[in-house]
């Protein structure tokens, strides 16, 4: 597994690194994004800062999408009747679709000179996170990581220590269990398992395992390791008795303090923490990675994708997604989420983040994972998307139901062939 090491003001060396022809009339620009709980804020405040230094270019929002999933989806069949966005910010695993559909537009030509623009925080790695077969299409916006966010007074409740937080997964089921055990009003840990398949894929990865070859060629989720981490799911009803939420309810009963762990994306730590206040003492601690050789974790988070092929408005979007993906962009969604910053000049130079690392010690634990950290996989061709449905559908029964865990992977990954095949 390759892994991509993560670490914008930054307009000198970013129009450094390209060509910019004057503009003499305002541009329009539509921009359709994902999940506003998390992003309604920082896409308003990341368009405003944009408008004021490019008084030239209007940045309209479409109305966003509930889900990178529900986005992608949107915006395919917005295709079919040519009235795509100019700009669109899918999840990390989606920016394969619209570039083998031919919708995204290659970015290649824009980047007149790749010096100024890895000066800019633009590296390698993290331009590896938008590129499909070694193509650019997008640019990293956000990075997010699976951590776990835990109750420090209800673990010392159950006799644990807040300050030695399990780093593997059988003793975190078991203090799990033993919070559980609290009482009827208490519910021990939660793993999130709705939406899209990026949190199996971390199990996966836990445990060092793959989705696919690398020529993409044989499903490879079914082998020891893949049964270890479907065997970790039945590990969390079985064991700690895992309430059946969504990620609503989940977050809800959380921030209301009857829920002591939970996993889940590190992009709502500013909503979790605003939603605890002084209620409880919340932490977070780093995914459990099993197998410290070959474990790696999905980067999820989005990218922003151009769509447009007028030359006026690529123009204007190119400098739009520069902002964006740039360190003053990644600055505004790093203070407010708990996503990693997607630029190294956003990570490397104070003027950006400063002390904020050392003030807000809960967003150390994405940080820590940054060597562990690769893609977000995506199955290749038309069927793609369909092949992740299939796949949580199937899982969800080894959660909520008594569903044996290796019988019900090994009829999926056979299902998958299947479908991949077509």
């Amino acid at each position: 597994m390759k892994r991509f090491s993560t670490s914008v003001a930054a307009a000198a060396l970013i129009a450094g690194a390209f060509a910019l022809p004057a503009q003499a009339q305002e541009t329009e620009i539509v921009v359709h994004y994902a999940m506003p709980g998390v992003f309604g804020e920082i896409q308003e405040e990341i368009a405003a800062r944009f408008m004021e230094e490019n008084p030239d270019v209007r940045v309209t929002f479409r109305s966003p999408s509930d889900s990178y999933e529900d986005g992608v989806q949107r915006v395919l069949r917005e295709s079919m009747s040519g009235d795509t966005p100019d700009i669109v910010y899918v999840g990390l695993n989606r920016i394969r679709i619209l570039a083998e559909r031919e919708l995204a537009q290659p970015l290649a030509p824009f980047i007149e000179d790749q010096e100024a623009f890895a000066e800019a925080g633009f590296t390698e790695s993290l331009l590896g996170l938008g590129q499909v077969r070694g193509e650019q299409y997008g640019l990293a916006f956000a990075a997010s990581t699976p951590v776990v966010y835990y109750n420090a007074d209800l673990v010392a409740q159950a006799g644990g220590d807040p300050d030695s937080f399990p780093d593997n997964w059988d003793d975190l089921i078991a203090l799990g269990a033993d919070i559980d055990a609290l009482g009827e009003d208490t519910d021990g840990i939660y793993y999130h398992f709705w939406g899209s398949d990026w949190m199996w894929q971390a199990a996966v990865g836990s445990f060092g395992g793959e989705l696919m070859d690398d020529a993409e060629e044989e499903v490879l989720f079914d082998d020891e390791r893949g049964h270890r981490a479907a065997a970790l799911l039945a590990q969390f009803r079985e064991e700690a008795d895992m309430p059946a939420y969504d990620r609503s309810a989940a977050q809800q009963s959380f921030q209301a303090g009857r829920l002591g762990i939970m996993l889940d994306s590190s992009a709502f730590l500013a909503r979790l923490e605003d939603g605890v206040g002084d209620r409880f003492d919340l932490r977070v601690a780093s995914f459990p990675i099993a197998d410290r050789e070959n474990g790696w974790l999905p980067t999820g988070g989005s990218g922003v994708v151009m769509l447009t092929d007028d030359e006026a408005r690529q123009e204007a979007a190119w400098r739009y997604m520069t902002f964006a993906a740039g360190p003053e962009g990644a600055a505004i969604v790093v203070r407010n989420s708990g996503y990693a910053p997607t630029n190294q000049r956003a990570a490397d130079d104070p003027q950006f983040l400063g002390d904020f690392y050392a003030e807000n010690p809960n967003h150390q634990a994405t940080r820590d994972q940054v060597a562990f950290l690769g893609p977000w996989f995506a199955y290749p061709g038309e069927r793609g998307v369909r092949v992740t449905d299939t796949i949580m559908s199937s899982l969800r029964d080894v959660l909520d139901t008594d569903a044996d865990p290796a019988e019900t992977l090994d009829a999926l990954a056979d299902t998958v062939r299947g479908e991949l095949a077509r």
